[in-house]
């Protein structure tokens, strides 16, 4: 598995993983998001997910969940309506 995450694999930073190839239907669908939450145990509500696309916020919302968005350079000029915040980045919070 290659080095994702803080240079490490990202099994050994997350305790759930839920990839596209995983579910039926893509994003926009919110069906990997769903598989997340089933693996977590957890409701939507007490979840929150981090997107930086439109396709990514729609699937979120569409699974329930209040999302956050930081716009990469390929999707900046997407419109971001829905998203509980859309920050530049991450830095500071």
């Amino acid at each position: 598995m290659a080095q994702a995450v803080w240079n490490t694999r990202a099994g050994d930073v997350f305790e759930v993983l839920a990839c596209g190839d995983e579910v039926a239907a893509k994003k926009p669908a919110p069906d990997v998001f769903l598989l997340a939450l089933d693996r977590l145990g957890l409701p939507a509500a007490d979840c929150l997910a981090f997107e930086d696309s439109l396709n990514g916020l729609r699937s979120a919302l569409a699974a329930g969940l209040e999302v956050i968005v930081t716009p990469s350079s390929y999707t900046d000029g997407e419109d971001f309506t829905g998203a509980a915040r859309v920050l530049p980045d991450l830095t500071n919070y």
